[in-house]
């Protein structure tokens, strides 16, 4: 009786524990209140441009505050590039910065993003009876502009298999 209920004790505060997960580390650390108006930074700009996911929107956000000029691993006068990168449970952003803190590289990688209603709609239509497996964001940003910039959308029907690419 006395390992029965210490059993049910541990299995009730176990379930209390995962009631309390967040997935996302590192939406913990993102103001609210921050004005995306205040941004003065070319990347954030270009990436914003298109569909954009809200929780990748964040996280650009967080790339766009962080300051490398304060970082320790931060060397002055050598014209090498920091790379820091930002992850989350759904992927990442690496980011490379120069001298002067402004971003001259980044490449962001996301998996099981959310797609825009209308292209959601559009493949449905294009595709009766076949189900979303899976999707993928990719940005590439370099040379002050966005590279590429897209959807991978895989699809299936039974064993068949399809992989789309939206450009977003």
């Amino acid at each position: 009786m006395k390992k029965l209920s210490m059993s049910l004790l541990l299995i009730g505060l176990t379930n209390l524990g995962f009631g309390q997960y967040q997935p996302s580390k590192i939406n913990n650390s993102i103001s609210q209140s921050y004005d995306i108006a205040k941004v003065e930074n070319h990347y954030f700009r270009e990436a914003q441009k298109g569909y954009t996911p809200d929780h990748i929107k964040r996280i650009q956000k967080e790339v766009v505050k962080w300051e490398s000029k304060n970082s320790c691993e931060f060397e002055r006068g050598n014209g090498e590039l920091l790379t820091v990168t930002f992850r989350t449970t759904l992927g990442y952003i690496a980011v490379q910065y120069n001298q002067d803190g402004k971003i001259e590289f980044a490449e962001e990688r996301f998996q099981n993003v959310l797609l825009p209603k209308p292209t959601t709609r559009n493949i449905l239509k294009q595709y009766p009876g076949w189900k979303f497996a899976h999707s993928k964001y990719v940005l590439t940003y370099k040379d002050g502009r966005v590279a590429k910039k897209f959807l991978k959308v895989a699809i299936k029907k039974g064993s068949q298999k399809k992989q789309l690419r939206i450009h977003a």
